[in-house]
């Protein structure tokens, strides 16, 4: 690289790297910047800002940072550092890893993540070249940031969920009983079946299964107050059947499902055949999504 190098990054810690290279590369060229790059928790970023006594603090990136200034760290050396977290810098040995084939630690994640920072920060385009030293290898810590268990643990990485369709909910049901009504069903009996299993709706079908719409408590109400006609005992539900109920599929997203109810109590999951496969209420939708919290 030689003359082309604009700019040295480098973890800090003990401080052998910079003070020994950054005067000898500023030597072969002046106008070169030299970076350290320090753990948020480490005093070092602080003492350079020129702050007395910093406090330090916990962070989980190992042999970098210190809660001290060591005798072979030159801080003058440096003309800028930059801090990084704990998040950032297992995150880039990470992809280090995955997208550039580099297995390397937490130390060398952290000098890269820092060199980002810093090049995004100043504007740097094609006319910089930025050298960073990566300073461990990713072998000794297989049980801690190459492991999605413990990166879960400390929070550096979200459990991934698998998206939730309506299927997911009507499974998680205590009771997957299903209550069709026959469309020749008689209102009596129709009133009865909903006393019976406490519901306030349900799907009608026709004799092959197939979706219909929905009988509704409401829509029973009204028909049994409505003044401009007789009711004759035994009369069917067929005049009273919603005809328009929202209808799913079983892979129907929650996000889609959300939206819908905010219309409709109830939701008939249907297949191919349009015959009903599942029902789906609000409390479903409430007792599943507070059963993931």
């Amino acid at each position: 690289i030689g003359e082309r190098m604009t700019h040295f990054v480098a973890g800090i810690g003990t401080g052998g790297t910079v003070t020994g290279t950054g005067p000898y590369l500023r030597e072969q060229n002046p106008a070169i910047k030299i970076i350290g790059a320090d753990p948020y928790g480490s005093i070092l970023h602080d003492l350079h800002a020129g702050i007395e006594n910093p406090l330090a603090e916990n962070y989980l990136v190992e042999g970098i940072g210190e809660d001290f200034l060591p005798t072979t760290m030159d801080l003058s050396v440096m003309d800028t550092v930059v801090q990084v977290s704990d998040a950032e810098s297992f995150t880039m040995a990470r992809r280090l890893a995955r997208e550039e084939g580099i297995f390397a630690g937490g130390s060398s994640g952290l000098a890269v993540a820092g060199a980002i920072n810093y090049a995004r920060e100043h504007n740097l385009g094609a006319e910089s070249t930025l050298v960073v030293i990566l300073p461990d290898s990713g072998s000794r810590y297989l049980s801690k940031l190459f492991n999605d268990n413990w990166m879960r643990e400390n929070g550096f990485l979200q459990r991934q969920k698998r998206s939730v369709v309506a299927n997911d909910i009507a499974a998680a049901k205590e009771s997957n009983e299903m209550i069709t009504i026959q469309s020749t069903a008689i209102v009596e009996d129709v009133i009865a079946t909903l006393k019976q299993y406490g519901i306030s709706q349900a799907p009608v079908v026709d004799q092959a299964g197939k979706l219909l719409g929905v009988i509704t408590e409401v829509g029973l109400l009204k028909h049994l107050l409505d003044t401009e006609h007789e009711h004759a005992a035994g009369g069917t539900i067929e005049g009273i059947i919603k005809r328009d109920p929202l209808v799913i599929s079983a892979e129907t997203p929650l996000d889609s499902l959300m939206q819908n109810f905010s219309e409709s109590g109830l939701a008939i999951i249907v297949d191919e055949a349009h015959k009903v496969t599942g029902i789906l209420t609000k409390i479903d939708l409430l007792t599943f999504l507070s059963a993931q919290a």
